[in-house]
């Protein structure tokens, strides 16, 4: 018998839709590890989207831009430990 995640999995891929579920599943993860890791900055820093292979963050405060680029390879290296197979080669800090 089929487990719900497999099953969601094969829809999602015979819909075309596994990749953009993906996707937002490792924004979702990102928002998580910032919420965690930043506290003092987490209405200040936004998880965009993945374009181009890159995860996409928007800032709206300089000093929380400073604090995300000081911990971006931690999350990377978080984000590597996923178990999902759309990985962001990158990180690109935006300033809203």
């Amino acid at each position: 018998m089929d487990t719900a995640s497999s099953l969601l999995s094969k829809v999602l891929k015979k819909r075309g839709l596994h990749k953009h579920a993906q996707a937002s599943l490792i924004t979702h993860e990102a928002q998580k590890w910032i919420a965690e890791h930043l506290p003092n900055f987490v209405e200040k820093i936004t998880v965009l989207s993945i374009k181009d292979g890159c995860l996409q963050i928007a800032c709206t405060h300089s000093i929380a831009a400073q604090e995300l680029h000081a911990v971006c390879e931690e999350l990377q290296s978080f984000l590597e430990q996923k178990d999902d197979s759309l990985k962001p080669e990158g990180i690109r800090i935006l300033r809203k």
